[in-house]
């Protein structure tokens, strides 16, 4: 286990170290709602990569080998991985299949991270270095911190219904696929249990 962590979030760690609060949750939850259960499929959304408006399935568990497998049966053979370079992300370190991993050992994970684009990559780029300035310099002029922080929002989530309308209907039809493929998962293992 990477950190041992209470739910009331308290760290016994090197503070250096320790999750973050988000993490630290994270982690409380899978505790108190997903340990002992045998699968486990979450859709994990996120912004800012790739053409407007375009949902690219991310593969998002630990194993790249039956659960890309299965991944890819679910939502199809377009399903990218950031480890097999298909994927307009890189390989991150502290993600959230670490905590899943730790506190559900055994779990059969199938998930996917749905990474929606919204604007040019060097406009995304330039919302976040301002960010970043303005958090180092919060004295900055009231009208510049208004624009940075804008900028930022619109880097991140688009404010059109044609971008809104199109993250649902594929968020929703990505969410659909992973019912669809727990009640075959759970239909396959009970019916090998039930011929045992």
């Amino acid at each position: 286990m990477r950190s041992s962590v209470a739910c009331d979030g308290q760290v016994s760690d090197n503070p250096k170290h320790s999750p973050t609060w988000s993490n630290d949750t994270f982690r409380c939850v899978l505790r108190e709602q997903v340990a002992g259960r045998r699968w486990l499929s979450w859709v994990d959304l996120h912004t800012g990569l790739g053409p407007r408006g375009v949902g690219e399935s991310i593969f998002a568990s630990m194993d790249e080998g039956a659960a890309l497998a299965r991944a890819r049966a679910w939502w199809g053979a377009g399903v990218t991985s950031v480890h097999a370079g298909s994927s307009t992300s890189i390989p991150l370190n502290g993600v959230l299949q670490f905590a899943l991993a730790d506190e559900c050992p055994g779990l059969v994970d199938t998930s996917v991270c749905l990474e929606f684009g919204t604007v040019p990559l060097p406009q995304m780029f330039e919302a976040v270095r301002a960010d970043h300035w303005l958090h180092n310099h919060p004295d900055a002029d009231t009208a510049l911190a208004r624009r940075i922080r804008r900028a930022m929002r619109d880097a991140f989530y688009l404010d059109g219904d044609d971008w809104r309308d199109a993250v649902w209907s594929q968020g929703l039809q990505v969410v659909e696929q992973a019912l669809q493929g727990l009640r075959a998962q759970v239909t396959s293992t009970s019916h090998l249990a039930a011929g045992a």
